[in-house]
């Protein structure tokens, strides 16, 4: 399932048009369907689990306990929200990714979450080249692979 969203007003609109216009287009979370419901859900309870009771772990840095608490969120399915199906992920769209991230608020588990999903993930998807988006996007969508690790320009092969 991919839900998607258009904008509801284009540049500045917003500020000069009636809300009555476009209320009718404003998201709530009332109006999540029981997949959305059932993967936030899914992100809350990993939340509880895994990250909550390493917070102090989490705060002294523990030598790998970041990149196993992603392999584990990526076992789960919740780093591949945002990819394409045809690389591993399960492409729910922006509605689905931003219930989950608001779910990994706790601990500084959400920095690398999001930095997994947004900065290390999401360029590859929008403006990764076809050889790119084949190795990275399922190793990043199961976890495989964390974001910040790969960092080092000389393990990318695919850079000049």
């Amino acid at each position: 399932m991919s839900t998607t969203m258009n904008p509801t007003e284009v540049g500045t609109a917003f500020l000069t048009n009636s809300v009555s216009e476009s209320a009718d287009k404003i998201f709530t979370l009332e109006q999540r369907d029981e997949e959305q419901r059932w993967i936030e859900e899914s992100a809350a309870t990993f939340v509880q689990r895994e990250v909550l009771p390493k917070v102090d772990a989490i705060d002294h840095q523990e030598p790998g306990l970041m990149p196993s608490l992603v392999k584990k969120a990526g076992e789960q399915g919740l780093l591949s929200i945002d990819v394409p199906e045809a690389y591993g992920g399960a492409e729910l769209g922006l509605l689905t990714s931003c219930l989950v991230g608001s779910e990994m608020r706790e601990a500084s588990f959400s920095v690398a979450f999001g930095g997994h999903t947004t900065i290390g993930t999401l360029p590859i998807v929008f403006y990764g080249t076809e050889p790119q988006k084949q190795y990275y996007l399922p190793k990043l969508a199961s976890g495989l692979e964390c974001w910040f690790c790969r960092c080092d320009d000389r393990l990318c092969p695919y850079r000049q």
